[in-house]
């Protein structure tokens, strides 16, 4: 992993511990390696932002060497059998367009542009310093395959994706929310105990889903740190296109007409 010392050295001068991102970054790094958007959106900037653009940066640097072992010019067998054909290696390129209003901040937000300036990430950047129900996005900015959005509060949640989710790219893009679940107090015996559940716009999203059964435009995965009450939560969203969309052919259908053979049906994993 191209995450070193020094990068992790200097981020942690943006971190905090109250934003429970410190996990959640390292993921954002790792989705971003795998999914290699050209164009990201982040709403809340901070810790998080930077892996997020370190990860745009490592695609960078490894696109223009995949393009050299498709091209043939340089010779790594076992990386040019793994590599799509189809894929335009050297045309990659990539841009993180971050909105945050620094909520009148301002070291902060100078705190976090030398941080930039310190890993070589400035160019890849651009912020939009307002209110995400404010923001101005340029028509060459989207579609979106890839946004992290972490800022406000459940009650924004609604807001933050009926203004952003038409950005995303229908073929895959991949949508990251933060703190989707919530503590809530129950009943235990005579006192109460926390309990960490879906929140509304989580509860909402799942409901969608299920309701359009295998019509479903999205996926849906939350993971959830059980050892947080707050901040604890990532909920995932990939959209789906046609290629994607489920198929209504059974599985023994499928191996049969892919691989000529049926051996094992699934069980129902809808058991309890």
């Amino acid at each position: 992993m191209p995450l070193n010392a020094h990068f992790l050295d200097i981020a942690h001068h943006a971190f905090d511990p109250g934003m429970g991102t410190e996990h959640a970054a390292l993921l954002l790094y790792s989705m971003v390696r795998m999914q290699r958007p050209s164009s990201v959106l982040c709403v809340g900037l901070g810790y998080s932002t930077l892996f997020v653009l370190q990860a745009l940066a490592d695609n960078r640097t490894e696109a223009q060497r995949d393009a050299r072992i498709a091209g043939g010019t340089l010779t790594d067998p076992a990386r040019h059998e793994v590599l799509h054909p189809g894929y335009d290696h050297a045309g990659h390129a990539a841009h993180l367009h971050g909105i945050d209003d620094f909520s009148e901040d301002e070291p902060r937000l100078q705190r976090f542009l030398q941080i930039l300036e310190r890993l070589n990430l400035l160019p890849l950047f651009t912020l939009h310093r307002c209110r995400f129900q404010d923001v101005q996005l340029p028509a060459e900015a989207g579609p979106f395959g890839f946004m992290w959005l972490d800022c406000g509060h459940q009650l924004d949640y609604p807001d933050l994706l009926n203004r952003f989710w038409p950005l995303l790219d229908a073929d895959g893009g991949l949508a990251a929310i933060h703190y989707t679940h919530v503590d809530v107090d129950v009943p235990d015996g005579g006192a109460t105990a926390k309990v960490v559940i879906p929140g509304p716009c989580a509860n909402a999203l799942r409901r969608q889903q299920l309701q359009a059964g295998m019509g479903a435009g999205f996926e849906l995965l939350s993971l959830v740190e059980p050892h947080k009450h707050r901040q604890g939560s990532v909920t995932l969203l990939r959209r789906l296109d046609e290629v994607d969309a489920c198929r209504p052919a059974g599985l023994q259908q499928e191996q049969m007409a892919m691989y000529g053979s049926s051996p094992h049906d699934l069980i129902d994993l809808n058991r309890r």
